[in-house]
């Protein structure tokens, strides 16, 4: 065999290196005493969040580091990772010391550096997908500590790139036992070069781990030691985002974490109240006066869709209960879950909050039990009291405060809510023992989701009377406040993106570059020119950071009152814009003002906020921006890399190259209403293409990417007017 390592292979062992890291294998000299980190893997872990100048030049230090001279680089090292200068010295001492007899492993080591980069990763709250102890298990892995998110984050970027280079899937349904993970990674033709990889780490051998087979065999009993119900949440994590599973994904026929009671209770609460009494007369009277079997036949005949043996175990349990436990248990089944007219609740527009309120009641996604329940509890709550507990945030107006305490009725159901909840082992084990701590974790749940999800969450609650009072803010409507360096508010808001579903793409249907049922422009546009301006001398947004790659763009259209900041002094670069959003700034950046009284034509001028209607018309007026073919203008669509092109060269006053040639490998994709704008902004070098010779059309574009697009019409129209 070949024993140089082809392209391909460097990539995959590189690949493949930092997969041993994602398991915390490499440098954590003491696993078994707890969760100290070696200072190489908190470099690392600080490097990959960095911007790419940054770690190329990071990468270039390493290059030049000996066990002689590593003190030499602390200065420099220091001036790019926020770590103290012990850290950083014993970092590269360990680096120096590890690799100085293995050159090619020092070069694995450093590509892996210069590829994984964690600010290109969606933060996304993986929580919400159900397998929150594994999750908890990748993150002490990799960083040492069970809630830093930087080590599932970084699972994801392994396994998507790994899939990407192999074109193979490396988890599967373990043929023994279909409920448990398999893996498979890498190939006959790799694995002289893993097992001496693996035999260079020391920390592996000290858990008798001398192959890479044992290490995948330890990857596969780690996962598997879970329960079967969230190894099936984890292989619909890992289908849902595409990290290369292959299986069945059958879920368990039962979920061991939900008692038989607790099925009791979720069928009775789905009952109607006449049929709630009836069960409580007919089933509890008769288990509180000893009669077990009298009180299953009758059950059955109620809860026609429960298996005898469930309603036998069930009621059991009930029967071992203390005597003031039974009556407070027989007053909440009587007493909570409101009649409700219909239970065919439309919750597309909050789906992933649905489902994780489904996995919180009942274990399983796709139980609506768990949501009937969820609304019948809060209706019972307001229909009992008259008084709202759900409210806005007081520190985040997007986000949700639930306060039942100052209900009248609530010290009065307290008891028996607590005891409900105190019988339900499935909460319990989450340390959930009283109806406050079920309140604190719902409230946590949801707030994990994206704005967007939650505003039309509280908007469900709100509609149907659920206690929700607040001022409903809508993060795609409402203008953000300017920071004191900022002018009018605008370009901004729109959701982070988390959960399941994050920030979408938007529709696939092709913007037509004449708008349709639109007002066509009535004068020939007039774009001041704006006015060079110097960058502002202090930063005044506390998430733009210096080695941020747009940071003086930003900072230069924030001086220019185009770009403005949000109320708690962020400017969130890496958000991602949508149509509305850019409408507004790019008529800024133009010089153009806002029509007063808009007059939109589209379908869906409802959904467009009054801080964008008048942009919009006037960019519409300019023929700056345009409709869809069904004449909708779809305000909440995130802006892709395309329509920002054909916009911003149309303020500017490109015209289209006639019969354009692009060199882009993905040219195909590219739209031909928008490659003539994409081939002249190319060739005017107002935008550029990837590393990997891409155009990526389709992508959503960030604030940051829009922000650099503009200042580079600014700076071409400024050497224009110096010819």
């Amino acid at each position: 065999m070949n024993r140089s390592l082809t392209k391909l292979s460097r990539k995959l062992i590189c690949l493949l290196l930092t997969m041993l890291m994602v398991f915390g294998m490499m440098f954590t000299t003491s696993y078994a005493a707890g969760t100290n980190l070696d200072p190489v893997q908190k470099f690392i872990l600080e490097v990959i969040e960095l911007d790419d100048d940054a770690r190329s030049e990071f990468v270039d230090i390493l290059e030049d580091v000996t066990p002689d001279n590593y003190q030499e680089y602390v200065g420099k090292v220091k001036k790019i990772v926020s770590l103290n200068d012990d850290d950083i010295t014993a970092a590269l001492k360990s680096f120096a010391s590890y690799f100085s007899k293995s050159g090619t492993y020092k070069s694995l080591f450093l590509l892996m550096i210069e590829t994984f980069s964690l600010n290109k990763i969606e933060a996304k709250d993986y929580t919400v997908f159900g397998f929150r102890r594994i999750q908890k298990m990748i993150n002490y892995e990799v960083t040492g500590d069970y809630y830093d998110d930087r080590g599932i984050r970084l699972f994801v970027s392994v396994f998507t790139r790994l899939k990407a280079l192999t074109g193979r899937d490396a988890f599967f349904d373990d043929p023994s036992d279909q409920y448990k993970l398999q893996i498979k990674v890498g190939g006959n033709l790799l694995k002289e070069q893993l097992d001496s990889l693996i035999g260079h780490i020391q920390t592996l051998k000290n858990r008798k781990i001398y192959t890479f087979d044992d290490f995948i065999d330890y990857v596969e009993k780690e996962i598997n030691s879970y329960e079967n119900i969230e190894i099936y949440n984890f292989k619909r994590f890992l289908k849902s985002e595409g990290l290369g599973y292959s299986g069945t994904l059958k879920k368990p026929s039962t979920d061991q974490g939900i008692s038989p009671i607790e099925r009791l209770y979720l069928e009775l609460i789905s009952l109607s109240k006449a049929e709630r009494e009836l069960f409580v007369i007919e089933v509890l009277d008769r288990l509180i006066a000893g009669d077990l079997y009298g009180a299953i036949e009758k059950a059955q005949k109620i809860l026609g869709s429960m298996p005898k043996e469930d309603i036998e175990a069930a009621l059991k349990a009930f029967a071992s209960y203390a005597d003031d436990n039974k009556v407070a248990i027989k007053l909440a089944i009587k007493f909570i879950g409101m009649d409700i007219e219909s239970e065919n609740f439309d919750t597309s527009k909050f789906s992933n909050i649905t489902e994780r309120i489904n996995f919180l009641l009942t274990g399983d996604y796709d139980d609506e039990k768990g949501f009937i329940v969820f609304v019948k509890m809060m209706g019972t709550l307001r229909g009992l009291s008259t008084s709202n507990f759900i409210f806005d945030d007081k520190d985040d107006p997007y986000k949700i405060d639930i306060d039942v305490s100052k209900l009248k009725v609530y010290s009065t159901f307290k008891p028996m809510l607590d005891t409900l909840i105190k019988s339900m082992s499935s909460l319990n084990a989450r340390g959930i023992n009283s109806f406050d701590d079920y309140i604190a974790e719902f409230e946590a749940m949801v707030n994990a989701h994206s704005n967007e999800e939650i505003y039309y969450f509280k908007k469900f609650l709100y509609e149907e009377r659920l206690g929700y009072s607040g001022k409903l803010m809508n993060p795609n409507d409402v203008k953000p406040t300017p920071t004191p360096t900022s002018g009018t508010p605008g370009g901004s808001g729109g959701s982070g993106g988390s959960g399941g579903s994050g920030g979408g793409s938007g529709s696939s249907d092709t913007p037509v570059v004449t708008p349709t049922n639109t007002p066509l422009p009535t004068s020939t546009p007039v774009a001041t020119e704006p006015v060079p301006t110097s960058v502002p001398a202090a930063n005044p947004f506390k998430d733009l950071t210096d080695n941020h790659w747009a940071k003086e763009n930003i900072l230069e259209l924030a001086d220019k009152k185009v770009l403005t900041g949000y109320p708690d002094g962020t400017i969130k670069p890496d958000l991602e814009i949508t149509r509305a959003e850019m409408a507004v700034i790019i008529v800024r950046a133009i010089g153009l003002v806002p029509v007063e009284n808009p007059e939109l034509k589209f379908k869906d001028k409802d959904e467009i906020g009054e801080w964008a209607a008048g942009y919009i018309q006037a960019a519409v007026d300019n023929n700056i921006i345009v409709g869809y073919e069904d004449n909708t203008f779809r305000p909440s669509n995130k802006l892709t890399r395309e329509e920002m092109v054909v916009m911003v060269m149309k303020a500017y006053k490109y015209e289209p190259v006639q019969n354009p040639e692009v060199a882009f490998t993905d040219k195909a994709d590219i739209g031909n209403w928008s490659i003539g704008y994409v081939a002249k902004a190319v060739e005017t070098k107002i935008v550029a293409g990837y590393p990997d010779n891409t155009f990526r059309p389709k992508k959503n574009v960030t604030r940051a990417e829009v922000a650099t697009v503009i200042v580079n019409c600014i700076k071409a129209l400024e050497e224009k007017a110096a010819e």
